[in-house]
């Protein structure tokens, strides 16, 4: 999996970053772990900071834009994303 045209916004306030990005990958659009594991490896953060947001891809492309929020800490995650995401978002929960 790769990372391209990466933009990112830095938001202080909130104690993130605001990332979108287009993704390329080999087979299926991969699951939101292993895009969180992607981006935490290039951006060199702990994959329990990261949230997905959205990962779009069109119908037979092997590329997506991914959208995505890295966080200061797992605890500014806890704080400000809602819930459910937190859940999804949480190491093992399927």
């Amino acid at each position: 999996m790769e990372f391209k045209d990466i933009v990112q916004k830095d938001n202080k306030l909130l104690g993130r970053k605001e990332v979108t990005a287009v993704m390329n990958f080999d087979k299926a659009t991969p699951k939101y772990d292993d895009v969180k594991a992607g981006l935490a490896s290039k951006f060199k953060v702990e994959a329990a900071n990261i949230a997905v947001q959205h990962v779009y891809t069109k119908f037979g492309q092997t590329s997506a834009t991914v959208h995505a929020r890295i966080y200061d800490s797992a605890e500014q995650l806890a704080k400000i994303e809602p819930k459910p995401k937190v859940k999804a978002a949480a190491p093992g929960a399927a």
